[in-house]
């Protein structure tokens, strides 16, 4: 099967010359890296395109420097090609040596339509990366609140095979062209609209639904620098608080008549009922704008939610 790797750059220069490191160390070299930088800042740019130059890696530069947001331009990148797998790289990762390899053993299933390692995390400071052994991300978790978040506190064992999880992160997956397509409203990868934050979501409910599986692979380790976390609320941005909040609202619409979600019904309503208090406390600005985009939102939402419904009957 083919592998695409694509990585969609924001000001991401001061990362981009260790990963493209990591790349050039991987044990399996069968994929075309395909790249799209949406930084404003010309220098930026051309800082970008003189790390390729220098790294000796071939890439499908994307002349394109509109910034559409992360689903945006990762859809972008995906109308560029048409490989069997397309592998999401986020520009503050570090991969182990053997990631893209363990991860693309697993699509010899071919009931697997998405899966990503163990990532940790890990911090940059003053131009250097300092690796840690806490767990970013094993897979997404669906509480019964419909709570989708990372799973975190599982203990790492290297040897143990793939196990299936509800969904895997945006950061580092790896998806089946076929199984993305078949469940897509529009066959797109994200929804561009979604513009950046719980897109991965969207995704892993669509492959719940029509039966795909998704899988954690613990043979394959990286590394990640995350900038967005719940604990972390007072260092976001109004911005990215808004996407995340609004893009959460969205999902619930578009799976809301599905069967886990009636099941779980007099869970949700207070779980939802205590957050959009909250939000109105705290950004009242931000709730109503989520609110009213949302309303905006409802006959395409309700589409997608037939649409769904139907791929899972």
């Amino acid at each position: 099967m083919t592998l695409a790797i694509q990585l969609v750059l924001y000001n991401g220069s001061p990362y981009f010359l260790a990963l493209l490191e990591s790349l050039c160390k991987q044990s399996d070299q069968d994929w075309t890296l395909y790249v799209r930088d949406q930084s404003s800042d010309a220098t930026e740019r051309r800082t970008v395109l003189r790390c390729l130059e220098f790294s000796g890696m071939r890439a499908v530069v994307d002349a394109s420097h509109e910034n559409i947001g992360f689903s945006g331009g990762h859809q972008c990148l995906f109308e560029q090609h048409d490989a069997d797998l397309v592998f999401l790289l986020n520009q503050d990762s570090l991969l182990g040596s053997k990631y893209i390899y363990e991860v693309r053993n697993v699509f010899d299933d071919e009931n697997i339509a998405a899966a990503a390692g163990v990532i940790f995390q890990a911090s940059f400071a003053e131009g250097k990366w300092h690796k840690r052994d806490t767990i970013d991300s094993m897979g997404l978790v669906c509480r019964r609140t419909h709570k989708v978040e990372d799973q975190r506190h599982v203990e790492h064992k290297f040897d143990s095979t793939p196990f299936e999880v509800f969904g895997v992160s945006g950061c580092l997956p790896v998806y089946r062209r076929k199984a993305i397509e078949e469940v897509s409203f529009n066959r797109s990868l994200f929804d561009a609209q979604y513009f950046m934050y719980k897109e991965d979501v969207d995704v892993a409910y669509r492959l719940q639904y029509a039966h795909w599986k998704a899988v954690t692979v613990p043979r394959a380790i990286a590394w990640h620098r995350r900038t967005f976390a719940v604990h972390k609320r007072a260092k976001q941005t109004r911005d990215a608080r808004f996407q995340s909040y609004r893009n959460h609202l969205w999902n619930l619409v578009s799976h809301s008549s599905l069967p886990s979600i009636e099941r779980d019904f007099f869970m949700i309503i207070p779980y939802e009922f205590s957050k959009a208090v909250f939000m109105l406390a705290t950004a009242p600005r931000l709730w109503w704008r989520a609110a009213r985009e949302t309303y905006q939102m409802l006959p395409l939402l309700k589409a997608k939610r037939a649409f769904y419904e139907h791929r899972a009957s």
